[in-house]
């Protein structure tokens, strides 16, 4: 997992959160990844994330699909990162039992294929 910082040079608010962001990621060991909506290559990823106001903090998995959203300068910055990180884990941890069990069902089915194949 990872943050994306949506930001732009003329805003006040990012600027006010960029450390205390920098804080709480290198405290949680996550990976900031700053996306300046003032470029090209930025505008083009807000507009795949449908960002429409910056400071944006998106948590992402490792595929980039979103898992939780803060969007704005709260009274208690911190406090909303944690809220969006706890919200991130739960859909990941959602996530991976999804996967797991897909996986069981595909084994589950080759093993009955296989099973009826061998049959005399």
């Amino acid at each position: 997992m990872k943050i994306l910082k949506f930001t732009a040079a003329w805003c006040q608010p990012c600027k006010a959160f960029a450390p205390i962001l920098k804080k709480f990621a290198a405290e949680h060991g996550l990976e900031v990844e700053a996306v300046n909506i003032d470029t090209h290559d930025g505008y083009a990823k807000s507009e795949k994330y449908n960002v429409q106001a910056v400071p944006t903090t998106m948590f992402v998995d490792d595929e980039g699909r979103e898992l939780a959203t803060l969007t704005g300068l709260g009274e208690k910055p911190v406090e909303d990162l944690a809220k969006r990180l706890v919200q991130a884990n739960h859909k990941l941890a959602k996530r991976k039992v999804a996967k797991d069990r897909a996986k069981k069902a595909v084994a589950a089915i080759a093993a009955a294929k296989v099973k009826k194949a061998v049959k005399p």
